[in-house]
């Protein structure tokens, strides 16, 4: 078997890893920065997002991994990118390089835990992801374009994708929990096994203005709502294909926003905890019809979660 080298990104991988992803998904992955080596050495250097990859003793890149901070909380990680050339899977490559930078970030200490996303089609993804103790959190439906799909994946339409979570350190936290998602984060609450004490929101007046905090990952825009005032309705997005909104749940003030989502077509998807230090109630809409046929769940826990969201936008 051929021997491989599993090293943090540097000068020489760089534009290895830009041809990586050329062999899976051709020009078209929505996130333009994963073409460019430059750019990928600086937010390796700065700590943004890490990569680490893995290569031959000629240099090709066949896989990588990467380690970001992409959430409100700095002490919340995201893990992503998980990719490998189909002549080197079943080697556990995916595995190996998570585990070498979850290894050096999560050594420190204040690290609370880690999201990543998995296509809701992909099972042998989910198994490494559940096998390796994170827990589903939320899904997302429609989220996952199919020009964001390895080539020799691609389906006709978008997918559901599947966010899962895995507790470093998770303080006990009290949550105000809005009427029409109550039973899904209760739901979450379990799976997770995290001590919350989840309360009734009752219809809370809103701070005068809110603070958001917008990014974009290929055509969805997401926006964070670290504090829900009442001039929320002229930040949400009206044009973008797909828009997620995380909202706060240390405030009662979580009801009237959730009055004002669903009116806009927006419908709860679970929790994204941690994500402001205290978790984040996800809601999302998707411009165009939303189909979960070809979503395909590997864990009970998924499962149950999934009919929940499900239920939500058939409502």
């Amino acid at each position: 078997m051929e021997e491989l080298h599993l090293n943090p990104l540097g000068p020489q991988t760089a534009p290895g890893l830009v041809e990586l992803f050329r062999a899976l998904y051709g020009e078209t992955f929505p996130e333009p920065e994963v073409y460019q080596p430059e750019q990928l050495l600086s937010l390796h250097a700065n700590g943004a997002r890490s990569t680490w990859v893995a290569h031959t003793s000629e240099g090709q890149v066949v896989g990588s991994i990467t380690i970001s901070r992409q959430t409100p909380y700095a002490r919340l990680y995201t893990l992503g990118h998980a990719v490998v050339l189909p002549d080197y899977r079943g080697r556990s490559l995916a595995l190996q390089l998570t585990m070498l930078g979850a290894t050096e970030v999560f050594q420190d200490e204040e690290v609370a835990g880690g999201l990543t996303e998995t296509g809701c089609h992909a099972l042998k993804t989910q198994e490494l992801v559940y096998k390796g103790s994170f827990l589903p959190c939320a899904m997302l439906p429609g989220a996952l374009s199919p020009l964001a799909l390895p080539v020799e994946q691609r389906l006709d339409q978008p997918v559901s994708l599947l966010v899962s979570f895995i507790k470093l350190q998770d303080p006990p936290q009290t949550a105000f929990v809005p009427a029409r998602a109550a039973a899904l984060v209760s739901e979450v609450v379990r799976i997770l096994g995290v001590q919350r004490e989840l309360r009734e929101a009752p219809l809370g007046a809103p701070e005068p203005t809110s603070q958001v905090t917008v990014s974009q990952h290929g055509d969805l825009t997401r926006l964070s709502v670290a504090r829900i005032g009442a001039d929320l309705i002229q930040l949400l997005p009206r044009e973008a294909p797909r828009s997620q909104v995380v909202l706060p749940l240390d405030t009662p003030a979580v009801s009237f926003a959730e009055e004002l989502l669903y009116r806009f077509g927006y419908r709860p998807c679970g929790l994204f905890p941690r994500w402001f230090g205290g978790d984040g109630l996800v809601f999302q809409r998707v411009l165009g019809p939303v189909s979960f046929e070809q979503d395909v769940l590997y864990a009970p826990e998924s499962q149950q979660l999934a009919a929940l969201v499900r239920e939500q936008w058939a409502s």
